[in-house]
């Protein structure tokens, strides 16, 4: 196993997901404890083991291996280009099979349109 390439010690929740292109947003919006609003997007997205909430996230890239033994046979969806990413939350660990992952931090709220999902607002909508 790796290094952790995005980790947080707060509460996140799966915001929402196109089928269309496989993406999977995290959303974490804690008042009062967090003054931020932080998104983690993973696109072409071809399976995954996941919760619908998860504490203390932490996202590792990671071999077809370790998850080669998972019921669903992880290994029959890998191709060209994807990645294995481990997500850990106290002393449980899902999974994603992806292209890629990104993050953000911003000043938003749970109701803001996601700046990963659908970029920043054009000249005139914001």
């Amino acid at each position: 196993m790796g290094k952790p390439i995005i980790s947080f010690t707060r509460k996140f929740q799966i915001w929402g997901y196109l089928p269309g292109h496989g993406q999977l947003l995290f959303l974490s919006v804690e008042e009062g404890k967090h003054p931020r609003r932080v998104e983690i997007l993973f696109k072409d997205i071809r399976a995954m083991e996941m919760r619908a909430f998860i504490h203390t996230l932490s996202v590792e890239e990671a071999s077809l291996s370790e998850i080669s033994d998972r019921m669903i046979k992880p290994v029959e969806t890998m191709e060209w280009g994807l990645k294995v990413f481990l997500i850990k939350s106290d002393g449980w660990t899902g999974w994603i099979i992806a292209g890629a992952v990104f993050w953000q931090e911003d000043d938003g709220w749970f109701g803001d349109p996601s700046k990963l999902l659908f970029g920043p607002p054009k000249p005139g909508e914001d």
